[in-house]
């Protein structure tokens, strides 16, 4: 009798173990088919990572910028240069053409290579380079000789003899000054090496690339500061 009360307490307890056992089984189970409501369901959660997830951002549309070139704004910005009157600022520019040592220039070789490079002789004693065949009007610059007085006399040229010349430009002049320069240059040049001198910069020395650049800067600033006085006075 004993032992079949245990038997029966032992089946009660495997059935009822049984029973816990499945019980948890389906709520296991209800657990896995039910939506996971964690950080990735959460709205807030979401719509913060589609903003911060850069394939997903939608920028907005750039405005597109206004061009860099406005005519009206660049004529206002570089009104004519000869709006300036004669109290406006002026540079003067100097280059020299200085003999072989020990040597000289002569005169009439000097008036020959001129004559070549489109010079033409001046009433004041100087050799002067228009902007055009023509001669007309105000040259772009001059050439003198480095002595006193700094004329030639054309009735004697053939027994002219100097041991340099000197060339002279004022800015602003009858055309651009950057193309002013480019020109005394290329022609100073040309002269120096047909007169089998050497081509030297206000003081003499050996014109070499650096002096070039720095008289191309010089006149660049002088063109800009041209430029902010005729456009103050417009605007006075």
């Amino acid at each position: 009798m004993d032992e079949l009360r245990w038997i029966l307490l032992g089946v009660g307890a495997i059935l009822i173990a049984g029973i816990y056992l499945w019980g948890m089984r389906g709520s296991l189970v209800d657990r896995l088919r039910k939506p996971d409501h964690g950080l990735d369901d959460d709205p807030s959660f979401q719509l913060e990572r589609d903003v911060s997830d850069p394939l997903e951002r939608v920028e907005p549309p750039l405005k597109k910028a206004p061009s860099a070139y406005d005519p009206e704004t660049a004529e206002s910005l570089n009104p004519p240069v000869d709006m300036l009157d004669e109290e406006s600022e002026r540079l003067n520019l100097v280059l020299t053409i200085m003999a072989p040592a020990d040597g000289h220039i002569l005169g009439l070789e000097m008036a020959s290579v001129a004559s070549e490079l489109g010079l033409r002789k001046g009433r004041s004693g100087t050799l002067d380079c228009y902007p055009d065949e023509s001669g007309g009007g105000r040259p772009v610059f001059s050439i003198a000789n480095v002595l006193e007085p700094g004329s030639f006399d054309w009735s004697r040229l053939d027994a002219a003899r100097t041991p340099g010349l000197v060339c002279f430009m004022r800015l602003p002049g009858p055309t651009d000054p950057q193309s002013s320069l480019e020109l005394m240059l290329n022609v100073a040049s040309s002269m120096a090496d047909r007169l089998g001198g050497r081509l030297c910069d206000d003081r003499r020395n050996r014109l070499s690339q650096q002096g070039i650049e720095h008289l191309r800067s010089e006149v660049a600033e002088f063109e800009r500061r041209r430029r902010l006085e005729a456009l103050r006075r417009t605007r006075a």
